[in-house]
């Protein structure tokens, strides 16, 4: 027979409880099994306060498993066998007996689901009315629909609570659980912070736009999903912080955010801008060079990105009562974005004050623009790194940080603008030896060891 109730640390057992006579628990259990025990006759239990069981053997079904010790918690064991292997083997047995009877009387045997099952047991100790002897009233009634929903209601619970640590660092968490359910979220402004010296990386994809327009909209998603998980990998290697996506944008924060011991993303005590600013652009280039190994879906090329970085003060918070995000405000977002705007594809363009930062592992790789027109700022002098295809193939960022440091790289390895760059724009004024005055006109454009250089007379 099947023997269907489960058994809960604590609770003792009389002999009112048997497996449709074939055996019987006298007793004590000291542990718990929480999952059904169905199971065939022919070895009795007797055991004793601590929990442990003996088996006899006098026909069949559990005689021979053995003895052991059932602890508490999940991991009963009798014989050494723990309390899911038991379960198995128990059910084995009644399914090998159930089915040589079947197949003894002529039908045919069909085994029934294994299901799992959740008890609740209640043991009043009560005295009987009839003989006068101290004994228990136990009730056993199947609590299975309530546990199952409980254990789903925990695991949304949870599956909340890890993406609420995804989108939000420590403080803002904590002042969201300090708020009024019936306010809701107020006093906002509490949670603005300034912080100096924050590198900033603002990322796009090359020809996204165009691609966009080619593709069905579930394609540009399973593209764009495929680059930037990857991309959040890069961020957790290099320790920068994910702020943002906007479209194909990618938007990185380095000096800025730690993880603490308890894995929640926390504002730096003290953070270190050169660190911050070096591991952005290690990250960076880790993600041109990734890119490159994911192939836009139109066109089966590599997928390109170009990334622009800049360092300066950006002032942190929440904004608004929906679709609340944390974010950062300033003019160096501004600035950085502009940094990728005017970025050749597949290079990385930092402003002087972020090249300032970077140490001799990254600075000897970036060459001089010749500056960048910057609204409300003007002209701002900028440097650009442009990686060859087989620089990118071969070496991941921290190779190229030792094989520089090795090397002993001072000046930056760009032939192609090793002559002095006239700015963009039209010089007027000069005159030659017959006194006409002659314009010349300099456009240079940072690409690759290229330059263009024209004049009119």
């Amino acid at each position: 027979g099947t023997y269907g109730s489960s058994f809960t640390g604590g609770m003792s057992f009389t002999r009112g409880l048997s497996c449709n006579g074939r055996g019987s628990l006298p007793g004590a259990a000291g542990g718990s099994f929480m999952a059904s025990f169905p199971g065939a006759g022919g070895g009795s239990f007797t055991g004793a306060a601590g929990g442990s069981f003996t088996t006899t053997p006098p026909g069949g079904g559990l005689g021979g498993i053995g003895s052991g010790a059932l602890s508490n918690g999940l991991s009963g064991a009798l014989g050494g066998m723990h309390s899911a292997e038991l379960y198995d083997a128990v059910w084995q047995s009644a399914d090998a007996e159930a089915e040589a009877a079947a197949h003894a009387a002529g039908f045919e045997y069909v085994p029934l689901p294994r299901q799992e099952r959740y008890h609740e047991l209640q043991v009043t100790p009560m005295i009987d009315p009839a003989t006068g002897v101290q004994t228990m009233l136990v009730v056993q009634t199947d609590i299975t629909a309530r546990a199952l929903c409980e254990l789903r209601m925990a695991q949304l619970t949870e599956t909340q609570l890890r993406m609420l640590e995804n989108m939000f660092p420590r403080h803002v968490l904590e002042f969201m659980c300090g708020a009024d359910p019936e306010e809701g979220l107020t006093n906002l402004e509490a949670l603005a912070l300034q912080h100096d010296d924050v590198s900033i990386l603002f990322l796009d994809i090359v020809g996204f736009t165009a691609m966009s327009k080619e593709l069905a909209p579930q394609q540009v998603l399973e593209f764009l999903n495929t680059l930037f998980c990857s991309f959040d990998e890069i961020c957790l290697k290099f320790k920068v912080y994910k702020l943002d996506t906007a479209g194909d944008g990618y938007i990185v924060v380095g000096a800025l955010m730690t993880v603490d011991s308890e894995g929640f993303f926390t504002l730096h005590d003290k953070s270190d801008p050169v660190e911050g600013a070096n591991k952005l652009v290690a990250a960076a280039y880790e993600m041109l060079r990734h890119a490159r190994s994911v192939p836009m879906p139109h066109n089966g090329q590599a997928t390109q990105v170009r990334a622009g970085i800049h360092t300066g003060s950006v002032v942190s918070g929440l904004t608004g009562t929906k679709m609340l995000k944390f974010s950062l405000y300033g003019d160096a977002m501004n600035t950085s974005s502009r940094m990728e705007s005017t970025c050749a594809p597949g290079c990385i363009h930092v402003s002087e004050t972020t090249y300032e930062l970077l140490t001799p592992s990254w600075r000897p790789h970036f060459c001089p623009r010749g500056g960048v027109q910057v609204k409300g700022k003007g002209l701002m002098a900028s440097y650009m790194f442009a990686p060859d295809e087989a620089q990118l193939a071969t070496m991941s960022a921290d190779q190229v940080a030792e094989l520089t440091e090795q090397q002993g790289l001072k000046d930056p390895p760009c032939p192609a603008l090793a002559q002095p760059q006239p700015l963009c724009g039209l010089s007027i004024g000069s005159e030659n030896s017959s006194g006409e005055s002659n314009a010349m006109l300099c456009l240079t454009d940072y690409v690759p060891h290229r330059r263009y250089d024209s004049s009119a007379n």
